[in-house]
């Protein structure tokens, strides 16, 4: 994949900057540069299914009075970026778009600590990236991941499953509605109007697109021990789109994973009433793997994770880990 010829450093006196990136199948990857001040390192930030980037503008605020540089940008077929609505020949082709943009922010912001911050479809793409190509992925300093997409909560049938297969394999461009009701997605009403409204957010997916990264969730998960970077993920316990017990059995294996369960909360963390307080722990831990602000609670600690087997997950909010001998 390559730059297209707009791709330059960033200079540090600009604070905001959109860029195009373009892949060796000519699609056109928009990004949008969002610099702090005296910035203590960048997140490079992946949205979720249907959507785009800029449904994060408050997200990036918060990160950026962290004193954190914010790296958004819109997957192929999403947003402001080119390609089919919702699709991708295949896995290969979307982990090909992360290099770019990884390639895009180290090369730009490899100066200071860079981490990654993900949601949903974001998540998932980002876990098995990182898994995948690990060389490039240990660049980063950790990984956030927001509800990510391991198991869906409304898991298809067998017959189902098949069925998509099939057209994924004869009709891999074919195109199925993912239809997400907004109450699904917040309980906060202005959230809901606004995502109503959105003009760029869609709602389908291509047959094609959907295996594959279904068959990515079950495969990050089975390899989630050998995730290389620190994680810090939370899941809303209500969540009806991705199922947190996934989240949950991915940090039970993951080597150093801090995990949270927000009652109440559905699919957007970060669009619920409350969202700071949990955005503002994750960008805190990213400080403090950063190695760029003071005493982190999970200094003497090995995990934040019940690892009890009972599939009835218990909601927690705060740090609950195991102390280290």
């Amino acid at each position: 994949m390559t730059h297209s010829n707009q791709t330059t450093l960033i200079s540090a006196a600009e604070t905001t900057r959109e860029q195009t990136l373009t892949t060796t199948d000519g699609i056109s990857l928009q990004l949008w540069v969002h610099e702090a001040e005296n910035a203590a390192g960048t997140v490079l930030l992946t949205h979720g299914l249907g959507e785009h980037s800029g449904r994060y503008e408050h997200v990036i605020a918060a990160l950026r009075e962290h004193g954190l540089s914010v790296v958004r940008w819109d997957l192929r077929g999403h947003g402001r970026s080119t390609g089919q609505r919702g699709h991708s020949p295949n896995i290969e082709t979307l982990l090909d778009d992360i290099s770019l943009t990884a390639e895009f922010v180290q090369e730009n912001f490899g100066q200071n600590p860079i981490s990654l911050w993900a949601h949903s479809l974001g998540g998932n793409l980002i876990s098995h990236w990182t898994l995948k190509r690990s060389d490039q992925a240990l660049q980063f300093r950790a990984a956030v991941l927001s509800a990510p997409w391991f198991l869906l909560k409304d898991r298809p049938s067998s017959v189902k499953e098949w069925m998509i297969r099939t057209l994924a394999g004869f009709y891999p461009s074919f195109v199925i509605p993912a239809r997400f009701r907004s109450q699904s997605l917040t309980s906060d009403q202005k959230a809901r109007r606004e995502y109503e409204k959105d003009e760029l957010v869609h709602r389908q997916v291509t047959a094609r697109m959907v295996i594959d990264c279904f068959d990515a969730g079950h495969w990050s998960l089975e390899h989630a021990q050998e995730f290389p970077l620190p994680v810090f993920a939370f899941h809303g316990s209500d969540d009806p789109v991705t199922d947190p017990q996934g989240t949950q059995q991915f940090c039970g294996k993951a080597p150093n994973c801090h995990f949270e369960l927000l009652p109440g909360f559905v699919h957007e963390p970060h669009n619920e009433r409350g969202w700071e307080s949990i955005v503002n722990e994750a960008a805190s831990w990213l400080l403090h793997q950063m190695g760029k602000n003071g005493p982190f609670p999970s200094d003497s600690k090995t995990r934040t994770m019940v690892d009890s087997p009972d599939p009835e997950l218990t909601p927690t909010h705060g740090w609950q880990e195991e102390q280290t001998e």
